[in-house]
């Protein structure tokens, strides 16, 4: 547990100890029209970093969405989210969470 304070707030409320398992089940690696992504993060990995970092009603950028892990952590935040994704054929992975 963290002690002290950072700008009159507790900082074990501003930093909780967070435990995640490093690779995600297979139920949180989609497929969509055959395609699948390489790097698939933890949802609640990313739904625990977007909350660090974003302030309330905030907006998040995510520049490499490729299977849209943050695009959804931030969604079921209540995050605004603006994701971005070269690879095109990624696009159905991201819009599979977001359908879910």
């Amino acid at each position: 547990m963290l002690t002290g304070t950072w700008q009159g707030e507790s900082l074990s409320r501003k930093f909780p100890i967070f435990r995640f398992d490093h690779k995600p089940s297979a139920a949180e690696r989609p497929r969509a029209f055959g395609v699948s992504h390489t790097t698939v993060k933890p949802l609640a990995l990313m739904r625990w970093l977007v909350t660090l970092v974003t302030p309330p009603h905030g907006v998040v950028l995510e520049p490499f969405a490729g299977s849209g892990t943050t695009v959804e952590a931030a969604v079921r935040g209540g995050y605004r989210v603006l994701g971005l994704e070269k690879d095109a054929s990624y696009v159905p992975l991201v819009q599979s969470r977001l359908d879910r």
